[in-house]
């Protein structure tokens, strides 16, 4: 992806880690979708 750098993507996936720690809701939904992407690929 032209434009977003290493660190960026870095930073990004280590706040959504730390927020599915707290959100209980949050880390279902990623669950979900994971599963769903991983049924399809």
């Amino acid at each position: 992806m032209p434009g977003v750098d290493y660190g960026t993507v870095s930073v990004a996936r280590k706040r959504l880690s730390d927020r599915m720690k707290d959100d209980d809701i949050l880390n279902s939904r990623f669950r979900e979708l994971e599963n769903a992407l991983n049924i399809q690929g």
